[in-house]
């Protein structure tokens, strides 16, 4: 099977350089002007902001997982079927998608770092992030190979195939086959999300905050939503240079 692309193409950046098969989801920053007038209501922020963040990260990863078993292919759907232009075999595979023993699908998890000081982040911030952590690329490349898309010259052996009654492959023409683009999929739903999610959040903590006995009015989520996030409130970057 020939390379489309280097698998380095379909890894994402999240603190560094190095080429990481996964989806950051950053928490705001508190302003400045929420820090001089109430410096208590950061804790009850932050402290919603961590579930919030998680929920997010979540929402992301079944959104990925959603469309790498949605990425059907012809042959994804004749080996669930047993059947290839007339000729019979051992069905196999957990869907028409990129599941065939599960393991790509099962293996897209979530994860936080709740103390991301340390990586140059900053101290009002945590990261949520869902994707392929780099144990499993390594083990598994194929997976980097299905997300971007892939050249193979695998072709089906219809000869081999009925006389055994398992699926066969010879060596044949070069054919493209699509990329699942499942991180991507589960980025356009944070994206979609995440205001409303902090939003959320804060009227969470403001709940709390008046619960404890404080009475200063920290504002309207809507009012400090331009000064308390520092860009967007989730970012995507492609270690190739372009910035989502």
């Amino acid at each position: 099977m020939a390379r489309a692309r280097s698998s380095r193409d379909y890894m994402w950046s999240i603190f560094d350089p190095r080429p990481r098969a996964k989806y950051k989801v950053e928490g705001p920053g508190a302003a400045k002007s929420i820090d001089q007038r109430l410096k208590s209501f950061r804790k009850y922020f932050q402290e919603a902001l961590g579930e919030t963040t998680r929920r997010l990260a979540t929402a992301g990863a079944n959104a990925a997982r959603k469309r790498v078993r949605e990425a059907e292919t012809p042959w994804g759907q004749a080996r669930i079927r047993g059947e290839y232009f007339g000729v019979n075999f051992r069905p196999y595979g957990r869907s028409a998608g990129r599941e065939d023993t599960g393991f790509m699908l099962e293996s897209l998890s979530t994860w936080m770092d709740e103390s991301p000081m340390a990586l140059g982040v900053s101290r009002n911030r945590f990261q949520g992030y869902f994707g392929w952590p780099e144990e499993v690329i390594s083990k598994a490349g194929y997976i980097a190979f299905q997300e971007i898309g892939f050249y193979s010259t695998g072709s089906f052996d219809p000869v081999a195939t009925a006389a055994s009654g398992i699926a066969k492959f010879k060596p044949g023409m070069q054919k493209y086959i699509h990329g699942v683009n499942a991180i991507p999929a589960g980025r356009r739903v944070v994206e979609k999300i995440a205001r409303s999610f902090y939003a959320g959040a804060w009227n969470e903590a403001v709940r709390k905050w008046k619960d404890d006995g404080f009475t200063t009015d920290p504002g309207r989520f809507t009012d400090e939503y331009p000064k308390f996030f520092r860009g967007s409130p989730v970012k995507f970057t492609n270690p190739v240079g372009d910035e989502f």
